[in-house]
């Protein structure tokens, strides 16, 4: 088992409410990195690297559902 499968099935799904499964929640998604950064050692980078990353997934989260669907795909022809 991989280390982002560990942390999926055993943090981030564990700490989901059962009716908000799908959906994403921002308490899962910020602990399982700061498990990361734990797992990864007791250093001042590690934790600024991952809440930085978890910053910049939950800001694309945010833009995906608010701004993609103002946005249509057209593919470009050769």
């Amino acid at each position: 088992m991989s280390v982002h499968e560990w942390l999926k099935y055993y943090v981030y799904l564990r700490l989901l409410d059962s009716n908000k499964r799908g959906s994403g929640n921002v308490f899962a998604a910020l602990v399982s990195f700061l498990v990361s950064a734990i797992w990864h050692g007791f250093y001042p980078g590690f934790y600024s690297f991952f809440i930085g990353v978890f910053v910049v997934d939950y800001w694309n989260k945010l833009a995906q559902t608010t701004a993609a669907p103002h946005f249509t795909w057209v593919p470009i022809p050769i």
